[in-house]
């Protein structure tokens, strides 16, 4: 029904026959319109799966599911596993969330990466015992939000985080 699924796939589909994971095309031409990692993730699904439906569609599932579990975990290390395992399953039930988990589109990918960037800087913001390891993985997560979707990848999480140091009182924490 959605005519960005068929583009979204092809695309992926002419990588791998093109051998050429480099510069996006679709129907032989350059597509630039969205940031790549959604079509690298579709590609190896290919190369894995052969070219159906269930290949394209699987990047969503699992990222789908990863936002759910990384959802469940940030809860529960805020506030425990009940709050953990109500966060979890509130976002696993949403209608919005369930169709984007099984489609053929990149915003699931930016959903899941962003989502990892905050439960990562959470980490390191309370652990101070592992504090270099939890941001050096929180800047990679932000790296790949942004081939997710491009600079919204850091705009919200980067709005997020500021709106937490500052209710917190802890703007210093930017220096650190």
């Amino acid at each position: 029904w959605d005519i960005d699924e068929g583009k979204h796939a092809t695309t992926s589909k002419e990588m791998v026959l093109s051998s050429d994971w480099i510069t996006p095309t679709f129907n032989g031409e350059p597509f630039y319109d969205k940031p790549i990692l959604y079509n690298w993730l579709a590609a190896l699904a290919f190369l894995a799966f052969g070219f159906t439906e269930f290949a394209a569609r699987l990047p969503s599932a699992v990222l789908g599911s990863g936002c759910v579990m990384v959802t469940y975990l940030l809860g529960r290390k805020i506030s425990g596993p009940i709050l953990g395992f109500l966060s979890g399953t509130i976002l696993a039930t949403s209608f919005e969330f369930i169709v984007l988990s099984r489609a053929v589109v990149h915003d699931i990918c930016l959903a899941f990466f962003i989502t990892l960037a905050l439960y990562l800087f959470y980490l390191g913001y309370r652990d101070e015992k592992h504090r270099k390891r939890n941001l050096l993985l929180f800047y990679a997560a932000l790296g790949f939000a942004v081939l997710a979707k491009g600079p919204v990848g850091l705009a919200i999480p980067a709005m997020t985080i500021g709106l937490f140091l500052l209710y917190e009182k802890k703007l210093s924490f930017i220096r650190e």
